[in-house]
């Protein structure tokens, strides 16, 4: 690992509420595509990571481990629709 990637890593591990794994985004975005019908191809990760980041913070949650938890068994009813439009709009 160069100096770049290292300052890199710390930038991204000092981030509220840490990352968004791949494999989140992957289910957040099949989600989305059964729901809405929009595809987010992996390089739209940052992209929804931002959307979704405001969306923890605005629900009061810890991380995007606890909103994983609370969009699937929770039901995404009163939280889906507002990522929804939010990943789907340039919001």
């Amino acid at each position: 690992m160069d100096v770049e990637d290292s300052a890199q890593l710390c930038v991204y591990e000092n981030q509220p509420y840490g990352r968004l794994k791949l494999t989140e985004f992957k289910k957040l975005s099949a989600e989305i595509y059964k729901l809405c019908g929009i595809q987010l191809p992996d390089s739209k990760l940052s992209l929804i990571e931002g959307r979704v980041r405001r969306r923890v913070k605005s629900l009061g949650l810890n991380s995007f481990k606890e909103y994983m938890e609370y969009f699937f068994f929770s039901g995404w009813q009163g939280t889906g629709t507002g990522t929804f439009d939010r990943c789907g709009h340039n919001q």
